[in-house]
């Protein structure tokens, strides 16, 4: 159907001249344009390979200075597939240890410590502004019946500040 549609149409000259060039495009440019692309993927695909292998490098380093611990292998034998199989053994290592079983207490006491810390710290506050609440009547009560320069009375008044009221 399409065929015959194409021998009916005219074509201009220059449509006829630009057939030539449609399969040159089609031998040449296309695979040359390929070819790029697949140099460009290898290319950004082992760019990517060596910064993830630096990234596991450093990520099982830190975990050995953190922990004490060394992998059985050097950085030159540490491929994905040795690196793996080392941190399952090492999870399943630390998920037995006997120490995850005083997790939960450790957090509690932690939140206990945290909280008995916090009300210590408000009564010794409350405490202390209380003792400078009596101190400044006490001197007030003092000054109440002192005259200076015989016409003056001084008392003192502690304000809270507009923004540290609850």
């Amino acid at each position: 159907m399409f065929g015959g549609l194409r021998q009916g149409f005219p074509q201009s000259t220059a449509m006829r001249d630009y057939q030539p060039e449609v399969g040159g495009i089609a031998t040449d440019t296309i695979p040359n344009l390929l070819a790029g692309f697949v140099a460009d993927r290898d290319r950004r695909s082992t760019d990517r390979r060596s910064s993830l292998m630096r990234e596991m490098t450093n990520a099982v380093n830190k975990h050995g200075q953190d922990f004490h611990v060394s992998p059985p292998f050097t950085a030159e034998e540490a491929t994905p597939a040795a690196a793996e199989q080392w941190a399952t053994a090492e999870k399943q290592r630390l998920d037995a240890h006997e120490l995850v079983q005083y997790e939960e207490q450790c957090r509690n006491a932690a939140t206990e410590m945290t909280s008995a810390f916090r009300d210590d710290l408000l009564h010794r506050l409350d405490d202390a502004f209380t003792g400078i609440r009596a101190t400044l009547t006490e001197l007030n009560r003092h000054l109440a019946d002192r005259q200076f320069h015989g016409r003056d009375y001084f008392s003192f008044k502690a304000l809270e500040a507009p923004t540290h009221v609850t």
